[in-house]
């Protein structure tokens, strides 16, 4: 295609405006950074994300959060995405921990189905942009809505 070289950089300029802007426009789920920040607990936490890299330190820089996890994955890190378990699979082999003693927090029903299909617990966190019902098919242990859920589910 003659236009490539066009597309390409279009897609490049983009690319640089939203990484630098998504610190503006990233809301905070505060129950979560809370309990994420206050989390006490033996279980490492890892952020398994499909987003890339540089997104994921830019907003983790904005919620002081980049120390709290023991790992962090991105599309970056794997070669197939979600549904597919791969990124799941690869945080379990890098914590040397079995998939079955992994519990996963997903949002989506293609991140649960990964979680599921990598042999971990998933647990589901409610928000403003999922509902009950997308998840009817999915296998997953619980329902998250507050912090109290989190503490009910994982000891802080």
């Amino acid at each position: 295609n003659k236009n490539q070289p066009v597309i390409d950089e279009v897609l490049k300029n983009y690319k640089k405006q939203f990484l630098n802007c998504i610190e503006d426009y990233v809301s905070p789920i505060n129950s979560t950074i809370s309990f994420i920040k206050n989390y006490n607990g033996h279980q490492k936490i890892v952020l398994a994300s499909m987003n890339t890299k540089d997104i994921i330190f830019k907003v983790l820089k904005k919620f002081s959060m980049i120390d709290k996890f023991d790992l962090i994955l991105s599309r970056d890190d794997v070669a197939h995405h979600k549904p597919d378990p791969e990124i799941y699979t690869k945080a379990s082999q890098e914590l040397n921990l079995p998939p079955e003693e992994c519990s996963v927090i997903e949002d989506s029903v293609v991140g649960a189905s990964a979680a599921i299909g990598a042999g971990m617990k998933c647990y589901v966190l409610l928000n403003t942009f999922n509902k009950k019902v997308q998840f009817l098919n999915v296998n997953i242990e619980a329902f998250i809505r507050t912090r109290k859920d989190l503490d009910k589910h994982f000891r802080t």
